[in-house]
C-alpha cells in the first residue's frame, strides 16, 4: 500500500528526511521509505505528464496525417470522376479559373458540412468521456470552445491545402483529351 505524507520544515529538508527515515524504520523495519521534497515530487509528476503529452501529440499527428491523406484521396477521386464534366465546361467556354472555383466551392461546402457534423458529435462524445474519466486527476471541461475552435481551424486549413492539388489538376484538364476518354 502506498501512503503519502507531507511535512513542512523551516530549514533544509535533508535532516528531516533522515529523521523520518529513522523514525519509520524504528516503527516497522519492513517498510521502505523514500522521502522527497515537494519539488522532486512535482518534477516526477511533470515527467509523467510530459511523456503522456508527447504520446498524445504523436497520435494526434498521425491522425492529422491520416485526415490529410483521406481528404486528398477523396478529392482526387472526385476530380477524376468529373474530368469529362470539366472538359465539357471548358469546351462550352468555361475558363480554367472557373473550373478551379467549381472544385474549390464544392470541396469547401463538404468541409463545412464535415466540420459542422464533427462539432455536433463532439458534445455528446465529451459528455461520455467526462463520465468515463470522472475520477481522473485531470478533469475535462464539458465543451472547451478554444480546443474545438483550434481543431476546426486546423482541419479546415489542412483540408484546403489538401484540395489544392486536385483542384489544380482539374484546372489543367485538356478538354479534347477529357472528351475522348470513356
Amino acid at each position: 500500500m502506498l501512503f503519502r505524507s507531507v511535512l513542512r520544515s523551516p530549514g533544509s529538508a535533508k535532516p528531516l528526511e533522515n529523521a523520518v527515515r529513522e523514525t519509520v524504520k524504528g516503527l516497522d523495519p519492513t517498510l521502505t521509505v523514500t522521502p522527497q521534497t515537494i519539488w522532486e515530487s512535482l518534477e516526477a509528476t511533470a515527467e509523467v505528464y510530459t511523456s503522456l503529452a508527447q504520446i498524445i501529440l504523436f497520435m494526434a499527428s498521425i491522425a492529422l496525417l491520416m485526415a490529410v491523406t483521406g481528404v486528398y484521396s477523396v478529392l482526387s477521386f472526385a476530380v477524376n470522376q468529373r474530368k469529362r464534366e470539366f472538359g465539357i465546361k471548358m469546351v462550352l467556354g468555361a475558363t480554367r479559373a472557373a473550373v478551379f472555383r467549381s472544385v474549390l466551392s464544392r470541396a469547401i461546402k463538404n468541409i463545412a458540412i464535415g466540420l459542422t457534423c464533427g462539432v455536433a458529435l463532439a458534445e455528446p462524445a465529451m459528455l461520455l468521456t467526462n463520465r468515463v474519466l470522472a475520477t481522473s486527476p485531470l478533469p475535462l471541461r464539458k465543451f472547451d470552445l478554444t480546443v474545438f475552435g483550434i481543431s476546426a481551424v486546423l482541419l479546415a486549413a489542412v483540408s484546403l491545402i489538401a484540395l489544392y492539388l486536385p483542384a489544380f489538376r482539374a484546372m489543367r484538364t485538356d478538354p479534347i483529351r477529357a472528351l475522348r476518354t470513356e
